[in-house]
């Protein structure tokens, strides 16, 4: 047990490394939405709890090696009707029913390629005018969530 802890591989062919990796972009993904929110939208968006550290979301982060074509965004998500914006970090998609919001980043050749990516739609959410947005479908989402959740 001890030599495969120890081993490059940790599960179907995930280095320790690429884990790392994972969770540090994550980790920066976190931080940097929790930041723009907590300045955009500091008294915006009331509710039950401070909304800069309450759990919204999912928001699905798909690291793509090469490029990312737009038919192969909207045949991800299923959904033809959606807001689709191509950017200089991949492609973003969000559906307008089920708040489904996918940010797909193009170039994820290693950390630093992948990293600059979360940094470049993050900028964008900024500059663009869609932090609102965004924002509020999280939200959105997270309440479809916890609808279906309390059905089970």
């Amino acid at each position: 047990m001890a030599e495969a802890l120890d081993s490059a591989e940790v599960h179907d062919g995930i280095s320790h490394e690429q884990v790392g990796l994972f969770d540090h972009v994550l980790r920066v993904f976190e931080a940097s939405l929790g930041d723009l929110c907590a300045v955009e939208h500091g008294s915006k968006l009331e509710g039950e709890q401070d909304q800069r550290t309450k759990c919204h979301g999912p928001i699905h982060l798909v690291g793509v090696h090469k490029g990312v074509t737009e038919q192969q965004v909207l045949s991800t998500l299923g959904q033809p009707d959606a807001v689709l914006i191509v950017g200089s970090f991949g492609i973003y998609v969000a559906d307008k029913v089920q708040n489904i919001q996918l940010v797909f980043l193009a170039n994820c050749r290693d950390g630093s390629s992948t990293a600059h990516n979360v940094q470049r739609f993050i900028d964008w959410l900024s500059e663009s005018g869609e932090s609102d947005d965004f924002f509020l479908r999280s939200i959105k989402r997270r309440n479809i969530i916890d609808a279906v959740i309390k059905q089970i």
